[in-house]
């Protein structure tokens, strides 16, 4: 049994090292919105953020890749209400560090391509702020503290999946990429099993990959 997995695991990672390989990096926009039971007094608003991602792509085939890497993305909860002529205004910011594990199809050949996504991602909690803003007539009060999840009661952990498409354009230079995805979280980020709480997000990613040339084998002597 052990010869066999080895085996098995030997040939997966040869054929990761004679399969063509690319990097990049991307960022753009993040819209997140968690979804959370919130009281009528509330109203949630989109939470906006600037993710980065450091991308790692393996052909599998012509049409198929892995891609995979490290990003960093800002996830969580905005609320606003008006309640006796106070205004306030509070975002529960939640940074996150993932690891995303895609499949990428492409559905067209040729330098400009129409690629579709999806695949799970792990993410890290790196840090939570609570920024809030409160206005009451000319007295402004502002706050913007920082916790550790344990603090909160936040998990330190999330999971969920990533959907998206896009469009890749190749020349001799690299490959450009443009590509909407969606984050749909399955973690309950609360600890408490009376409230739930999950991290949904859209991404606007703008990318760049090179790909790394492979070395040309060795003719064999006659």
């Amino acid at each position: 049994m052990t010869k066999l997995i080895f085996t098995i695991l030997t040939v997966f990672l040869s054929h990761f090292c004679f399969s063509q390989i690319s990097i990049g990096a991307a960022t753009g926009l993040s819209i997140a919105q968690g979804s959370f039971k919130l009281s009528s007094d509330y109203t949630k608003m989109p939470l906006l953020g600037l993710p980065f991602s450091l991308i790692t792509e393996i052909q599998l085939n012509k049409s198929l890749r892995l891609s995979t890497g490290l990003s960093f993305i800002k996830k969580g909860i905005r609320v606003t209400s008006t309640t006796s002529g106070v205004d306030y205004d509070e975002s529960l910011i939640f940074n996150y560090m993932e690891i995303p594990a895609t499949l990428k199809v492409y559905v067209t050949k040729g330098p400009f391509k129409i690629f579709g996504i999806g695949g799970p991602y792990l993410g890290i909690i790196t840090s939570i702020r609570d920024k809030y803003t409160q206005t009451s007539g000319t007295s402004v009060t502002k706050g913007n503290d920082r916790f550790k999840p344990s603090d909160l009661g936040i998990e330190t952990f999330d999971f969920g999946l990533r959907l998206g498409a896009g469009f890749e354009y190749t020349k001799s230079f690299g490959s450009i990429i443009v590509s909407p995805c969606y984050h749909i979280g399955f973690t309950n980020f609360s600890s408490s099993k009376q409230e739930v709480g999950r991290n949904n997000a859209l991404l606007l990613n703008l990318g760049y990959l090179y790909t790394i040339p492979k070395k040309a084998k060795k003719s064999e002597s006659k």
